[in-house]
């Protein structure tokens, strides 16, 4: 079993002038299998960066990472990411350019 842990967050307030930073992890019964952690910035938004879109990124970027056949979990802190990947909920004020990732 896999489980994909994600988090995201902005650096000062929500919205950020300044970017934020995204993580995932997988864990295998074994330990990490993968980690990293990146930058979304401004630049890549196109305009002030939210929480919810380093969220969202966070959970992108793991499940690229994913494995053929996947059966794990998924752990994320936001409701709403999960909601707008597994659920149909509106993909408001995320960039077109995310939707296309995985």
């Amino acid at each position: 079993m896999i489980e994909l842990y994600v988090d995201g967050g902005v650096i000062g307030g929500n919205p950020s002038a300044i970017g934020g930073t995204y993580a995932y992890r997988l864990l295998g019964e074994a330990g990490a299998l993968v980690q990293c952690a990146r930058v979304l910035t401004t630049f890549q938004v196109g305009g002030h960066v939210t929480n919810n879109q380093t969220e969202m990124m966070a959970l992108l970027a793991g499940l690229k990472r994913l494995p053929d056949g996947f059966n794990g979990k998924i752990f994320s802190d936001s409701q709403v990411t999960l909601g707008r990947a597994f659920m149909g909920w509106k993909w408001k004020n995320i960039p077109l350019w995310m939707h296309t990732i995985y």
